[in-house]
């Protein structure tokens, strides 16, 4: 579900108002393919190598703290319009 709310992210600028959705996958073993209508900033999370990792990935980069425990950044990927695919037991959060 596309739900209408004010992002403040760089692709939409400070409190644009904006699209977002969020697809989690629940299988295990299969991939769930989302349809996008235009092209969209996306924030995939997925686990390291199988669902039960301690690693977590942002669009395949691993999220570790830095010096001084540091947040790594956060940031999207653009994709083009049309099939997104959804990686067993991720999570996509997409700012159209």
């Amino acid at each position: 579900m596309i739900q209408s709310v004010v992002c403040a992210d760089s692709h939409h600028g400070p409190k644009q108002p904006c699209e977002c959705d969020n697809t989690t996958n629940n299988s295990w073993t299969e991939t769930t393919t989302v349809e996008l209508p235009k092209a969209a900033e996306v924030y995939a999370l997925t686990g390291n190598e199988n669902l039960r990792s301690r690693t977590m990935l942002l669009n395949g980069k691993e999220l570790t703290l830095g010096e001084n425990d540091e947040l790594p950044c956060l940031c999207g990927k653009t994709v083009p319009a049309g099939s997104l695919e959804v990686a067993p037991g991720g999570c996509a959060f997409i700012v159209l």
